[in-house]
């Protein structure tokens, strides 16, 4: 009779036991199916930006928080000739190196400082020797610590409004000129 009762409580406890690892296990995949679910929609959001970033006409550079090139987009490629290895053996492997903006150093310092956002305009040689200008809009990306993680910098070509201005400048010198003239040629009559 004991040996029975000693069976039949192992039996229930296996019975309870196997229930217990059965709700965990329903608990257990509920959790995984959850989370693959989100690993999917992360995987499909990320692909999104990257072909955003990856295809945008504008040149986009990334590099690290002490300034390393990491990544530069197809678009930057277009815009220059050079692709990130040309970039890297011709000019260098950090923004400081690569950039002819005179005050990059203190746009590097500000951004990590004011935690912003911060844009100039400067030329660029293009592989093919001619000058571009660009504007290029340098944001911070902070880590979860509060570090700064990585540098964005997305150029934009302003070559064309660069000529136009100065067009208009040339045009704006010639009427003063010619007004100047004017008003020389009347006080002399």
């Amino acid at each position: 009779m004991l040996f029975r009762s000693l069976i039949a409580l192992v039996y229930l406890v296996i019975i309870l036991r196997t229930r217990q690892l059965e709700l965990t296990k329903k608990k257990l995949e509920l959790k995984v199916a959850m989370r693959t679910r989100e690993i999917l929609r992360q995987k499909k959001e990320l692909e999104t930006l990257s072909i955003a970033v990856s295809e945008t006409a504008e040149g986009v550079l990334i590099a690290n928080s002490k300034g390393k090139i990491e990544w530069m987009n197809e678009g930057l490629k277009r815009m220059t000739g050079y692709d990130i290895e040309d970039v890297k053996s011709e000019f260098g492997g950090t923004i400081q190196e690569i950039s002819s903006y005179e005050n990059i150093d203190n746009v590097i310092e500000n951004i990590e400082q004011t935690r912003g956002s911060v844009r100039y305009e400067s030329p660029h040689h293009q592989k093919d020797g001619n000058i571009m200008w660009t504007t290029a809009t340098v944001s911070p990306v902070f880590g979860k610590n509060g570090k700064l993680k990585k540098i964005v910098i997305i150029y934009t070509d302003i070559t064309k409004r660069r000529e136009h201005e100065k067009e208009i400048e040339r045009k704006n010198k010639d009427i003063t000129e010619s007004i100047m003239y004017a008003r020389d040629r009347k006080s002399v009559v």
